[in-house]
């Protein structure tokens, strides 16, 4: 859900209850929490409506915006946005999650908005249909959420130690889809069941997933885990900043870079600087001199992947198309190096995505 902005900035708050949802906005680390009523683009889930009203709540849908009503009686989801900022399209609902195109000045992409069922069972069928929602979609993509699962046996604590079975079905989806997860900050966990000693159990249920296309074009996006003032969930916040060109980025070394055949000879002639009378300062030097180097490599043969892997895709069904109107081996040889081009900048990108998630 997207927020106020702060410096030219539009949000997206999401704040959840195991069973309901209350809005809020942090506008500075400094400033205390409040109830938004003034949000352009808000995420919320059932009973919401007699929080933020004070009364008891009425649970009939809201009059703007977007709802799962259609599938479950007690409207799980809401989507509460303003018409003035973001334009919602495409819109799909479920009982578990709603999908839609979100679209404003400066931002385009589709998304999900997942609560999934304590059921195992219905979580799967969830997930199904998630997958074959993927399989669709050919641009940029969020999918966050209470997915009311766990990816990995370290995200729960409880006397109950989890086992594969309770992570399998999600770490699949995660896998199949070849989804990322999105940068975070904050607290690991994102929920509790609000009990004390061997009873109280903590996991990580809520998180924002990002497909290739997200992480290239909003890289630079993280999303703040908040704290769960009276909320048992914590609060995702993702802010959509534009990408200030401006600000010196700070040098980061891609490991592609190594595998290009001018990486030996610069590390060569770079290893040949002047020596310092300190060899740590002798290292510094002769790092800091490749540097310019190595940004030049970047952007002489690795910048634009997207761009060259388009191109390649392109090039490609052009000459199958030219090949089926009549065959020649000359199109054959373009269609083969078409191929090659298409593949190489595709094993490229999926190297740099994975080093960039680790990253982080």
């Amino acid at each position: 859900m997207a927020g106020k902005s702060v410096e030219n900035t539009q949000g997206i708050t999401q704040a959840k209850r195991q069973d309901n949802s209350i809005l809020r906005e942090k506008t500075s680390v400094s400033t205390p929490r409040k109830f938004v009523v003034g949000m352009d683009f808000s995420i919320v889930t059932q009973n919401t409506l007699g929080v933020l009203s004070g009364g008891q709540g009425d649970k009939q849908p809201p009059d703007r915006g977007v709802h799962n009503y259609d599938h479950t009686v007690n409207g799980r989801i809401w989507l509460l946005v303003d018409r003035n900022i973001w334009q919602v399209d495409g819109i799909k609902t479920d009982a578990q999650f709603i999908h839609c195109t979100i679209s404003s000045s400066a931002v385009k992409c589709a998304m999900t908005v997942v609560y999934g069922y304590n059921s195992l069972e219905k979580r799967k069928e969830m997930l199904q249909k998630l997958k074959n929602l993927a399989q669709t979609i050919n641009h940029t993509w969020l999918l966050w959420g209470d997915f009311n699962a766990i990816i990995s046996t370290q995200d729960r604590v409880s006397k109950t130690a989890p086992t594969q079975v309770d992570v399998q079905d999600f770490a699949n989806f995660y896998s199949d889809t070849m989804m990322s997860e999105i940068p975070w900050r904050g607290e690991f966990f994102t929920w509790t069941n609000g009990q004390m000693g061997e009873d109280r159990v903590i996991s990580r249920i809520d998180r924002a997933l990002g497909n290739d296309d997200w992480m290239m074009n909003f890289e630079h996006l993280t999303i703040e885990i908040g704290d769960p003032f009276i909320s048992d969930h914590s609060p995702l916040t993702l802010k959509f900043q534009r990408r200030n060109n401006n600000i010196r980025v700070p040098f980061r070394f891609l490991n592609v870079w190594a595998e290009h055949e001018d990486f030996q000879s610069i590390v060569n002639e770079g290893w040949q600087g002047e020596h310092q009378s300190c060899k740590l300062a002798t290292i510094w030097y002769m790092l800091k001199a490749m540097k310019p180097v190595f940004k030049n490599l970047n952007n002489r043969n690795f910048k634009n992947i997207a761009e060259k892997m388009d191109q390649a895709i392109r090039d490609l069904i052009e000459c199958q198309q030219a090949m089926n109107r009549g065959y020649s081996d000359q199109l054959s040889m373009m269609e083969k190096e078409a191929r090659f081009r298409l593949e190489k900048w595709s094993s490229i990108e999926e190297k740099i995505l994975q080093q960039k998630s680790r990253a982080h």
